[in-house]
């Protein structure tokens, strides 16, 4: 019922319209698109309706057939109050691996001798195969004379083995075969993956097995590569999110792992490595001490049976040796129980080399890692990132301070994460940046202030929403898919790889979330404001050890500390996020129990054309409407096009177009706030001329 309340919105909306209806011809018109889709950006199929904009009434609509075309409760694995995901959730693998109802993949997980973790994934429509390794190894173990050593060894580790001794083998390999391949090197992580054509993988999976078994790490290979290294750094000093990622690390505890170099450059490899050490013989040892099987995680993805590709993992990834083989390269200089951001609250300014406008806050939290299954993130995020009426979003729209909100972990460790704030400032929120800051506190302290009843509640709506998307995730393609299992099969247990962290706990735990929220306090925070304005570099008195980037770091005054801290938000309401009404719990489909005696317009094909409907409640005077019900694809989505006709659309003169273009954009953003719920329920809406 909530794709037709949200019909009616919009609907409605027409008596604001400057245009008349007269019946329906040539091109000129403007398209309302209003979707019920399970999943945001994904197509959507199902029904359509096309119609004038007074065709119908919202009683007229809420009886006729397409109000009910979803209604029905009769899907195996419908939504039960009552159930655990873990326990309950219908739709699992023999072995009991938890996936989304549209997936049709097989899955199996399994442990070779060695200790590598493996998940396999039968695909017998894939024209693409994939494979992906991750190893927990990242920046953060670098040893601190040699920054970037691991991120250098990701780079290294394609050129050549001792099986595969060319330096271009794989890459040739998979280029010959409609493949790619791509490696990426994070704090914690580095990861290696490829695809290649359906037919080729094992041929793929050889030559990339032996990364892990006999890499030859050549001298020759060791220069040139230093030298691709330092072009990678230099691309990423003009990219704006690095040179904050630089600040923030260089406003880290130095004896923290998060305050390394994690890219590395022809200085840190080569030119400034200390005289009693060589980068080879580090970058040796260094493998040796990070690259072993059960500190990996291996993802792979054919149209070969599981057996299949069982017995290749096991054949070609076999070899790798169990445990490492030194400890020798192990950085012993840094500690992780140092807290990596002392002496908060920090005011941060620096210049983007980018045209931006933007309030940034930032809270260091505890980590979620150990407790994913609780993860208060998840509500804190939805909270924060609200933009429905009484959002933080809307009080600064309402006041023309801002144009964006958007909130949710930045970064995530063993030991700590980042909770972010970003808030797209106008003009007049350039200029009034100490209000906008009084508006996020006042909503920070609304936040804390939480009453166990609403966090109840709104987790409520956020594993809704959870569920439903994950219900029904798209076909994720191989590329993507075995990159993340790879590392996912590390972190969680092999029954929830894919359902980790988009499945959440039925209630939340209060204490957890309490906990979360005695980080919020704005004594605990870094405000940044980063701002294009000329001249202002002079006045900075810090630079970035590695980016040479001039900022401003400073203490955040007692008395404004003081009085965020108190701040209660006077004039228009400002509230957490109201229940979403919008949010199905029936998806039941008619297409899945169609039968002869079914209506003709309700068992038709794909290709079939859509049905002009007639009868009682369809008898409309200045419009048709049709319908087309889905009988293939058998998914809880529904489409409704409504075509509106103006004489006036067909004036394509620049004055004409600009007012058509101003009031489309008008009615788009008046519409904005009021759709929100909807939106983020999975309801999407679009006007075009």
């Amino acid at each position: 019922m909530s794709v037709l309340k949200y019909f009616y919105i919009l609907s409605c909306f027409k008596f604001c319209l400057p245009f008349s209806t007269p019946p329906i011809k040539g091109n000129n018109h403007f398209m309302f698109r209003i979707g019920r889709s399970n999943l945001l950006k994904t197509s959507l199929r199902g029904g359509l309706l096309a119609a004038s904009v007074d065709c119908f009434g919202r009683d007229r609509l809420l009886k006729s057939p397409i109000a009910s075309v979803c209604s029905e409760n009769e899907m195996t694995g419908s939504k039960n109050e009552n159930s655990d995901f873990n326990d309950l959730w219908d739709w699992k693998t023999e072995q009991g691996i938890i996936k989304p109802y549209l997936d049709d993949r097989d899955y199996r997980f399994i442990t070779l001798e060695n200790g590598l973790k493996v998940i396999l994934v039968h695909d017998e429509k894939a024209d693409k195969a994939a494979a992906a390794m991750s190893v927990s190894v990242g920046a953060s173990n670098d040893p601190h004379y040699i920054p970037g050593l691991a991120h250098f060894c990701e780079h290294m580790l394609f050129l050549g083995t001792e099986a595969y001794p060319l330096e271009n083998a794989y890459k040739k390999y998979l280029a010959s075969n409609g493949g790619r391949s791509n490696a990426s090197t994070s704090m914690d992580t580095t990861t290696f993956q490829f695809e290649v054509g359906s037919s080729h993988l094992k041929g793929a999976l050889d030559i990339f097995s032996n990364f892990f078994i006999g890499p030859l790490f050549t001298e020759s290979a060791t220069d040139r590569e230093i030298k691709a290294v330092d072009s990678e750094d230099s691309k990423n000093r003009t990219d704006d999110g690095r040179r904050l990622l630089q600040i923030l690390k260089d406003l880290a505890d130095p004896m923290h792992p998060y305050s390394k170099y994690s890219t590395g450059n022809f200085k840190t490899l080569k030119s400034n490595v200390p005289a009693n050490y060589d980068t080879r013989e580090e970058l040796l040892q260094f493998y040796k001490t990070h690259y072993f099987a059960e500190n990996m995680g291996l993802a792979i993805l054919g149209k070969e049976s599981l057996d299949d590709l069982e017995n290749w993992a096991n054949g070609l990834f076999g070899k790798i040796p169990s445990k490492p083989l030194s400890k020798e390269n192990e950085p012993k200089d840094l500690d992780r129980k140092v807290t990596p951001f002392k002496n908060l609250p920090k005011y941060i300014e620096f210049q983007p080399l980018k045209e931006s406008r933007k309030i940034i806050v930032i809270w260091p939290l505890p980590s979620v890692k150990e407790n994913w299954k609780d993860d208060p993130t998840h509500l804190l995020g939805h909270i924060w990132g609200n933009e429905s009426p009484g959002s933080l979003l809307s009080v600064l729209r309402e006041k023309g301070l801002a144009n964006s909100v958007s909130a949710g972990l930045r970064t995530s460790h063993e030991d700590f994460c980042l909770f972010q704030v970003t808030v797209g400032l106008t003009d007049k929120g350039v200029e009034n940046s100490d209000a906008v800051l009084d508006l996020v506190f006042s909503f920070n302290n609304i936040v804390i202030d939480i009453k166990d009843s609403e966090i109840k509640r709104i987790w409520k709506d956020v594993r809704e929403m959870a569920e439903m998307n994950f219900r029904f995730t798209p076909e994720i393609p191989p590329y993507s898919l075995s990159t993340s299992l790879s590392r996912r099969i590390q972190l969680y247990p092999f029954s929830e790889v894919i359902s980790a962290k988009k499945l959440l706990q039925k209630t939340p735990n209060i204490e957890i979330c309490r906990h979360f929220l005695n980080h919020f306090g704005s004594q605990n925070s870094m405000i940044w404001k980063i701002v294009k304005s000329e001249g202002a570099e002079d006045l900075y008195n810090n630079l970035e050890k590695w980016y040479n980037i001039k900022y401003k770091a400073m203490p955040v005054e007692y008395e404004k500390i003081e009085k965020w801290q108190e701040i209660e938000f006077r004039g228009k309401e400002m509230h957490l996020p109201l229940t979403n009404e919008y949010i199905p719990n029936e998806f039941g489909i008619k297409a899945q129990n169609l039968n002869a005696d079914a209506p003709t317009y309700l068992n038709i094909g794909m290709l079939s054309p859509p049905q002009l409907i007639e009868g009682e409640g369809f008898e409309v005077e200045g419009g048709q409407l049709w319908h087309k019900m889905d009988s293939t694809f058998k998914q809880p989505r529904a489409c409704i096009n409504l075509l509106m006709s103006t004489p006036g659309a067909n004036d394509t003169s620049a004055e004409n177009t600009t007012y058509l273009n101003i009031l489309l954009a008008m009615i788009q953003k008046n519409l904005a706030e009021i759709t929100y719920n909807a939106s983020v329920a999975g309801l999407s809406w679009g006007l075009s001329q």
